[in-house]
């Protein structure tokens, strides 16, 4: 059975972050509309400095963990599902 957020968006089974959240951060809180989970959008021209500085902003404040510059690896930000997974890990490590 599935979780739904406050955000009416499904959350992963163990409460993580599901690819629908950070699809949604993409589309409300970007304008940006993925075309699919596995497109590579640093290559596709999804997601540039720029947008990758507000995603990061985004991400911070949705799902209340810290993500220090010195410690981001572009390849965490290549697809939608990468972008969870690193979530999901930064929670479990405690968010900040």
């Amino acid at each position: 059975m599935a979780t739904v957020d406050q955000h009416g968006e499904t959350v992963g089974i163990d409460g993580g972050p599901s690819v629908e959240q950070v699809t949604g951060i993409f589309r409300d809180g970007l304008n940006i509309d993925v075309p699919a989970v596995d497109a590579d959008l640093i290559d596709g021209g999804f997601l540039d400095s720029l947008a990758l500085v507000e995603l990061v902003f985004q991400l911070e404040q949705r799902f209340e963990i810290e993500l220090p510059l010195d410690e981001l690896d572009i390849e965490n930000f290549r697809t939608v599902g990468q972008i969870a997974s690193l979530i999901e890990n930064r929670r479990r490590r405690g968010g900040g």
